[in-house]
């Protein structure tokens, strides 16, 4: 904790290993709520103002950037003025923070007052709230009904015209409309509390501390260790999530209803929203209740909530949890978020999240560069593209003289790009690489696909701010919805649709724009022109920070077109320059320099800002056995590289040594391979030569499928089997599957685990290739050291499956001769690495593994 607050309080960004079971989630909370606390009442840089009413001299002392005038005429003035007017600033400060203190204190206590009287404020409450909303929502549930229904008769309808749009008025960027999901909540205050002092800390600028990880299953379990510290009772928290996991209004929040259409849906709904002079609200959404916004924040701050009660309190407040929790991100000190929300830019926008002077804690962070990559890179598949251009012509043509002539002159350029897409999928895709996939530089890409002439930043700018996304997704649901219940009756709708659907044609034939479709698979591709407008963002970016990945099918459906990013550094450093200070924490870090070479670069200044901390673990030295086996029982070498993996004595040899540790190893064995294929190839081999048959005398077998959606099962089997103490059971894992990170086999579930061979990747792989390539010419990282970083960062997270608690004890089995090079060794995690035996012979190591379980029985014994 001290290294921590180090790290905040001198604004540096701090990369903390700490094993599972060390405490790691409570050394971030309170390393970083304590320091929080000592410097809550200062303020924040931006805040400091000069001495209202002072003069031009006060003004000029404080500015931090002088140009050289200023400089000048301050160099000329008297110490005796210069130390007058540092005094008066001094004193001023002083005051502002007195008083930001006073206010802080008087939250706490009006927080405390709402936290004693929480169950009965709710009880008496909630049933006025909702009769006086539900009799506003009846009447506006009963126009909205009236609405669809007039909607289908009205052949004028207005609702889908895009508004006039000048990409050249600034006010276009500015205005903040629904589509950038930005409504204006109010704050208006309850009449049960002091409307002055709720308008004091409203003005009040807040540190915060932004948390996040992969998912709201981590993040909950974050907010349970929040709550069980001292700071559980005073700490401001907000859990923020999406519209799938905050909504709750039944009718848009299904479980067959996809997170785009929720968006869509809600959008929608607050558009029809409108104020009533004597009633509170009227709304198409029976939740969204603006003058509760005060009492939701209250109440959200007043203990900590996870997304679970955040819903609860959302159904007793008859209030949207979602806008809710948006509300009380302005009040938080410490937001609790996932990665997305963070890391993506425009997300991040749209809620308001303001990292200048905060701090920023991104836990789970081996897999940032992926996770960023990810967010980042986008496909857009040949129906997409077809059904945008669809939906795109029949839009214009529908409404073609009420469109300003700027959108028709955009909606043509889209149209425009879209067919000559689809003209470069249609192309021989037997040309290329014999599978039909081509690796091209952004550049490369525009120039083919003959859009290299055309304005792509002011197209995406259009897609974003004139909402014609929402627009022409609400335009084809509904002529997808008045042609399924009028069974292609009316002749203009069917002509709109047989457009939509019109079978491939033959690539002789000019106008091949359109793909055959089913009806599902219209209707679950129907929100395209949104991954359009994703992909001409990722046009916009440098052309050396992607490569564009064309895959052609011989079925034009199955062709597409991706952005993959290489250079995730710029998009972090915007979130690393703005806070004050970066957390990147994990269980498992190494080999670090894989993270900080490609996230900062080589620049001095980033490199004296990061700071490294690695926390050994609180199990004694005696607990953990790691033996490297260069070879097996035969003493035929272990070397699983792409040359000798399939050998078959080699997988022999492999079996042999399985077979010995499942002989001496008590409960669960938990076996990984590189991959499904590899681990398919040898279950079927030891089949073959009975060395199954082996193994089952001992454990019983269970292996990871591909199937995500059966791992919880064989987990469930495989726990079940050894708590049943028949022996032990045996589970065979994938490294880079499911069940090599964030599963959690300790005591029993993971006596010992077994990495059979070096998992590194496929360096011929295209992408690879050009990703070596970048790193090769703007890090100065080579092949084989960035080859070998991807490697042992994905057997670090499968070794750290086990050893979960300070009185756990496993061994660990590295099998393969590569493993005994330093470089290797001084990749695995310090606890691990200082830990490494290495056996000359299998002999000596087996017997080590002997001599381990046997002094573990005897210390159960006594």
């Amino acid at each position: 904790m001290k290294e921590l607050q180090g790290v905040l309080g001198d604004g540096k960004i701090g990369i903390f290993e700490s094993p599972t079971g060390t405490g790691k989630s409570l050394s971030l909370i309170c390393g970083s709520m304590h320091w929080l606390r000592k410097v809550e009442t200062k303020l924040l840089p931006e805040s400091v103002k000069p001495l209202v009413g002072s003069s031009e001299l006060s003004k000029i002392l404080c500015t931090e950037k002088k140009d050289e005038s200023v400089a000048r005429l301050e160099a000329t003035m008297p110490p005796w003025i210069k130390e007058r007017a540092k005094l008066l600033e001094e004193r001023k400060l002083k005051r502002d923070e007195e008083e930001r203190e006073k206010v802080i204190i008087n939250h706490r206590k009006r927080l405390k007052r709402i936290r004693e009287t929480e169950s009965e404020t709710l009880s008496s409450l909630s049933p006025h709230k909702k009769a006086k909303f539900s009799v506003a929502s009846k009447k506006s549930q009963s126009k909205t009904k009236e609405k669809e229904v007039n909607i289908e008769k009205n052949e004028n309808d207005e609702r889908f015209i895009v508004s006039e749009y000048d990409t050249d008025d600034e006010s276009n960027s500015k205005k903040k409309n629904l589509n950038d999901d930005n409504l204006n909540i109010s704050n208006t205050s309850d009449l049960m509390f002091d409307d002055q002092s709720i308008e004091s800390e409203q003005k009040l600028k807040i540190r915060k501390i932004y948390y996040c990880s992969r998912t709201h299953s981590q993040l909950t379990q974050f907010i349970s260790e929040v709550k069980s510290t001292v700071y559980s009772e005073d700490c401001k928290l907000v859990n923020l999530g999406s519209r799938k996991n905050l909504c709750i209004n039944q009718n848009v929040n299904r479980d067959t209803v996809s997170l785009h259409q929720i968006n869509d849906k809600c959008l929608d709904m607050m558009k029809a929203t409108k104020v009533d002079r004597t009633e509170l609200i009227t709304s198409s959404c029976t939740y969204f209740a603006p003058h509760l916004s005060q009492l939701f924040v209250d109440h959200v701050h007043s203990k900590i909530r996870d997304l679970e009660d955040l819903t609860s309190l959302g159904n007793s407040l008859n209030a949207c949890p979602y806008y809710g929790s948006r509300s009380a991100l302005h009040s938080a000190e410490l937001v609790i978020l996932p990665y997305q929300m963070l890391l993506h830019k425009n997300t991040r926008e749209s809620l308001g999240i303001d990292l200048k002077g905060n701090v920023v804690i991104v836990d789970e962070a081996h897999n940032l560069i992926d996770t960023i990559t990810q967010i980042y890179s986008i496909q857009l598949t040949a129906t997409q593209i077809s059904q945008s251009h669809a939906q795109l012509s029949q839009y214009r043509e529908k409404y073609q003289s009420r469109l300003h002539p700027k959108n028709k002159q955009y909606i043509d350029k889209i149209i425009f790009i879209l067919s000559e897409l689809l003209k470069f999928l249609k192309i021989d895709y037997t040309i290329y690489q014999g599978n039909g996939t081509q690796i091209l530089t952004l550049n490369e890409f525009l120039f083919k696909t003959k859009i290299d002439n055309m304005n792509l930043f002011k197209i995406k700018k259009y897609l974003e701010d004139s909402d014609i996304i929402r627009k022409i997704n609400g335009f084809s649901n509904d002529y997808n919805v008045e042609i399924k219940t009028h069974h292609y009756h009316d002749k203009q709708t069917r002509a709109y649709q047989q457009k939509a659907t019109t079978p491939e044609v033959e690539k002789d034939n000019p106008d091949y724009l359109t793909i055959e479709l089913s009806s599902s698979e219209y209707h679950k591709h129907r929100p395209a022109l949104g991954t359009v407008s994703a992909f001409f963002q990722a046009l916009s970016n440098d052309s050396n920070d992607g490569v564009i990945k064309v895959e052609r099918n011989q079925n034009l459906k199955n062709s597409s077109i991706s952005f993959i990013l290489l250079n995730p550094e710029s998009y972090f450093l915007e979130i690393a320059q703005e806070a004050r200070a970066v957390v990147l924490a994990g269980g498992t870090m190494q080999p670090i320099d894989h993270l900080t070479k490609q996230l900062f670069g080589k620049a001095p200044e980033w490199e004296e800002r990061v700071k490294t901390f690695q926390c050994g673990h609180v199990i004694p030295p005696s607990n953990l056995h790691v033996v490297i086996f260069g070879s097996g029982p035969c003493e035929r070498e272990f070397k699983f590289d792409w040359e000798n993996r399939f050998n078959k004595d080699m997988i022999t040899e492999l079996g042999n040594l399985v077979i010995n540790v499942c002989n001496t190893v008590p409960d669960g064995v938990i076996l990984f391979f590189s991959s499904y294929s590899y681990q398919s190839h040898v279950h079927n081999l030891w089949e073959s030569s009975g060395i199954i048959e082996r193994i089952t005398k001992k454990k019983k077998i269970f292996m990871e499928s591909q199937n995500s959606s059966s791992i919880e099962v064989t987990l469930s089997e495989y726990a079940a089997h050894i708590n049943q103490n028949t022996g032990g059971a045996l589970i065979s894992c994938v490294i880079g599957g499911k069940m090599s990170e964030g599963i959690n086999f300790k005591d029993k579930l993971g006596r010992c685990v077994v990495v059979v061979g070096m998992p590194y990747p496929n360096k011929n792989d295209p992408l690879m290739q050009q990703k070596i390539k970048y790193l090769q010419s703007k890090r100065g990282i080579s092949e084989s050291h960035y080859l070998e970083n991807l490697c042992m960062n994905a057997v670090n997270q499968s070794i750290g499956r086990c050893i979960r608690h300070s009185k756990d004890f496993a061994c660990i089995l590295l099998v393969d001769s590569r493993y005994s090079r330093p470089q290797i060794i001084s990749s695995l995690p310090q606890w691990i690495g200082q830990n490494v035996t290495q056996p000359k012979k299998f002999g000596l190591g087996y017997s080590g593994i002997v001599k381990f379980f046997k002094a573990k029985q005897n210390e159960t014994q006594q």
